[in-house]
């Protein structure tokens, strides 16, 4: 989502589990620095939560290094044979 499209009523909202706020990125947009984040959204809010990651959030998290990787390949910031 671009940080245009937060509802001015979100902006200063703070969490960790929404970390970096969008005060702190629109700070940076401001400066000329790209921020990407990559986020997943939970099927459901356990009654209790318990340590660890659930089977989607393993993959999710196997897929988010794969995009960041990516991402990072295509700015030429990490050579493929530094990955191997």
């Amino acid at each position: 989502m671009e940080l245009s499209k937060v509802p001015r009523e979100k902006l200063s909202d703070f969490s960790l589990h929404q970390s970096p706020s969008s005060n702190l990125l629109s700070q940076l947009t401001e400066r000329g620095i790209d921020v990407k984040v990559i986020a997943m959204h939970t099927e459901s809010i356990p009654n209790e939560i318990s340590p660890g990651l659930c089977p989607e959030a393993k993959k999710a998290v196997k897929e988010a290094a794969s995009r960041v990787l990516l991402e990072l390949k295509s700015r030429n910031a990490l050579s493929y044979t530094a990955l191997r």
